[in-house]
């Protein structure tokens, strides 16, 4: 067995973002890995979920190396909903949604932290029941 050293975690601009924590209400950390077809609806479903409660909110997106246009997807729905805040971070090799989700966790401003997947599966319903327990 070789025991391989983990990545680092690219520290001081996760650091940077620390004295922010709690200026929002909610940070939804969304994996992405070759979800082309599937992040923008994702994206979509979480903007008209959001809508329905006083929550303030951010998304952060985290693509994980993906082979298809799923950056190019992200990108574009940023670009046509200028008024989400969205960060988008792009990882150049493949980190897994354990390191992602850390990583967002870190960065996240949020005093409530959600993991709704980019593959489309956690529909409004499942969401509105965990955001319906907030507060």
């Amino acid at each position: 067995m070789v025991d391989t050293p983990a990545p680092q975690r690219r520290g001081l601009d996760l650091l940077e973002r620390a004295k922010e924590l709690d200026s929002l209400d909610v940070t939804i950390f969304v994996p992405c890995r070759n979800e082309e077809a599937n992040v923008g609806r994702a994206l979509q479903e979480i903007m008209e979920t959001m809508a329905g409660y006083p929550y303030t909110y951010e998304i952060i997106v985290i693509d994980d190396a993906s082979r298809d246009n799923s950056a190019a997807t992200v990108e574009r729905f940023i670009a046509e909903h200028p008024n989400v805040k969205i960060l988008f971070r792009r990882n150049p090799k493949p980190l897994g949604v354990s390191y992602n989700f850390g990583d967002a966790a870190i960065l996240g401003r949020g005093r409530y932290f959600r993991m709704i997947g980019g593959h489309f599966q956690d529909r409004a319903e499942a969401m509105r029941h965990g955001f319906d327990q907030l507060g």
